[in-house]
């Protein structure tokens, strides 16, 4: 029996399903999802729901989606219940389908609502933005029911599983405390924190408020990352890795002609370590554990912004060299090299192409599917946060992870502070 390439993308040890498949189904769970969309409000104009929105500015009635009706609300029962501080969320069981309050309406934040309608086990069933019209274009754009401007209403909401937090970074650990006090898991995007105190903080308040906290790191659960590390043993004796995420941004051309966007603003938290340069640290810990030093060479911008570095570590028996940039562009694949065989990757952070070149001039191919873009490898991430809250594996391995790599970044960025100045 011949196998059909139009269903699927095969790759070694994993088979995807075809986009056309997933529309399929993805179409059906989001008109399940518009079915079902519900208001919880302490106000009426608190939580909007898309279904309702052209009601609302007429009537300014809360909106009961069981009748799907607007109906009048009974407002102080209906505020006790948002803010009572005893609202937990729902347990997770199998085959429950776990929905989302999504913090922040950034690019991120629409990559992963996608993630969720092509998951069948999540559904992005609110948005929150300080702003109700960005709000309202981002749940328009991203078929999301619902959208609020109130934090503590969303929270205090029962029907909401977990948060999933994509504001800046300096407003994460906030966010991450707010949504565990009120009783939900919360999927949290890298970096968890600004430095490691702060990490430690926010992973014991998981574990006192008895709930799944997980740093959304998107590449070390992504299948590439399995395969790279099933044929690691192939190698041989593995004396040295390099792993790059060297990525011009978009937004450099602005700062050179004078204009500097929020991209490049080290006030807000920003820096290539915390946008670009995770990734290769991620993936260095991920394969080869926590190192016993670390060097960094880094240079700035004149504004103090942290641009470029090239970062060793010492792990043990393995010299891991990761280097990472926002201003310039990277062609260099990242390698492991072993005694017998060197590995390639053309990018860690969203692999395509993974190769085996062994020392007598074989080559093989290990992967290779059409170029990925960042929003096609959360599903792991996805799948993995899932099966903790289903597991309800509160003290969880990933939390070593997240601790060990902040560690390294806390001392990178205090290398830096001893460094040259910045470049003029």
């Amino acid at each position: 029996m011949s196998a059909s390439t139009t269903g699927s993308t095969t790759t070694e040890g994993h088979t995807t399903p075809s986009s056309a498949m997933r529309s399929s189904s993805r179409t059906s769970r989001r008109s399940e999802a518009r079915a079902r969309g519900r208001l919880v409000a302490s106000r009426p104009s608190t939580i909007t729901t898309a279904a309702h929105r052209a009601s609302d500015r007429r009537s300014r009635i809360p909106f009961d989606s069981r009748g799907s009706q607007p109906v009048r609300a009974q407002r102080h029962r209906v505020g006790q219940q948002l803010l009572s501080p005893t609202a937990t969320a729902p347990p997770t069981r199998r085959g429950h389908v776990m929905r989302f309050a999504l913090l922040g309406t950034g690019r991120i934040s629409g990559w992963f609502a996608r993630t969720c309608h092509d998951s069948g086990i999540a559904e992005p069933a609110i948005v929150y933005s300080r702003s109700q019209e960005r709000g309202e274009e981002f749940a328009r754009s991203h078929d999301i029911a619902a959208w609020s401007d109130d934090l503590d209403a969303i929270l205090a909401d029962p029907e909401i599983d977990a948060v999933y937090v994509a504001s800046p970074i300096p407003a994460h650990a906030a966010q991450v405390r707010q949504a565990l006090a009120a009783g939900k898991h919360v999927l949290c995007e890298k970096s968890l924190a600004v430095d490691l105190g702060e990490a430690e903080e926010l992973v014991e308040a998981a574990k006192k408020a008895d709930r799944v906290l997980l740093e959304a790191v998107r590449h070390i659960h992504d299948s590439a990352m399995e395969t790279i590390r099933a044929h690691l043993p192939e190698l041989g004796r593995i004396w040295s890795a390099s792993f790059e995420m060297i990525q011009y941004s978009s937004r450099y051309d602005a700062f050179r002609s004078g204009t500097v966007l929020n991209a490049f603003n080290p006030e807000l938290g920003i820096s290539a370590l915390a946008d670009v340069g995770i990734y290769p640290l991620h993936a260095a810990v991920q394969l080869f554990g926590a190192p016993r030093r670390t060097a960094a060479m880094t240079l700035s911008l004149p504004n103090d912004f942290q641009a470029s570095a090239t970062v060793l570590l010492d792990c043990t028996s393995t010299v891991v060299t990761c280097r990472y940039s926002k201003v310039t562009h990277g062609v260099t694949p990242s390698v492991i090299e072993g005694e017998d065989a060197t590995m390639t990757i053309d990018k860690i952070a969203e692999p395509s192409e993974i190769g085996l070149h062994y020392r007598d001039g074989r080559t093989r191919t290990l992967m290779s599917v059409p170029a990925r873009r960042p929003g096609d490898t959360m599903t792991g991430e996805l799948e993995v946060f899932a099966q903790l809250v289903e597991a309800h594996d509160v003290d969880h391995r990933f939390h070593a992870q997240t601790l060990a790599v902040q560690a390294i970044v806390d001392e990178i960025t205090a290398q830096a502070g001893e460094s040259a100045p910045p470049v003029r």
